[in-house]
């Protein structure tokens, strides 16, 4: 690590320490964390769709609004929003098959794209941390609803509050 990296780690612990213990971030640090630790990317690909449905999932509707809160997070409307949407939404299913036991393994197909899911996981714990720093409570998927849907937050606009 150079200065200019414990510089930032520094700053970045001391922005939001604070905020690490709130569910739903501890559950999703926790397992993004966790799959770090994992041997296999199916294995790998589990722990973090299980920090995604911390962040965005709630009790119904999984398959369409985690892809949806996630990919509104991240983007702006468009193309990149649309296949983010599409990608994390395939990844739910594929995850789907594997813990309820109709496949055994990640498709080869989305093999290649799990390090890609893995930013997606980890720059939504960075956008949720930011906004909970901006002081928003955001405890579950209602309240997230709320600000990427109807208040008059723009998390892609610096210039408005909670801009991100």
């Amino acid at each position: 690590m150079t200065d200019d990296n414990l510089i930032e780690f520094k700053e970045f612990f001391r922005k939001y320490w604070s905020l690490v213990n709130r569910p739903p971030i501890q559950s999703a640090l926790h397992h993004f964390s966790s799959s770090y630790e994992r041997r296999t990317l199916t294995d790998r690909l589990v722990e973090l769709m299980i920090a995604l449905e911390a962040l965005f999932g709630d009790k119904e509707n999984q398959r369409y609004k985690i892809p949806l809160r996630c990919s509104c997070i991240l983007y702006p409307r468009g193309d990149a929003r649309k296949e983010a949407f599409l990608t994390i939404r395939k990844f739910y299913d594929e995850r789907s098959g594997i813990i309820h036991g109709s496949k055994l393994e990640l498709a080869p197909s989305l093999a290649s794209k799990v390090d890609l899911f893995e930013d997606y996981v980890r720059r939504s714990i960075l956008k949720l941390l930011h906004l909970c720093s901006m002081r928003y409570s955001i405890k579950d998927g209602a309240d997230l609803d709320e600000i990427l849907f109807f208040s008059e937050i723009d998390p892609f606009d610096p210039k408005k509050k909670g801009g991100i």
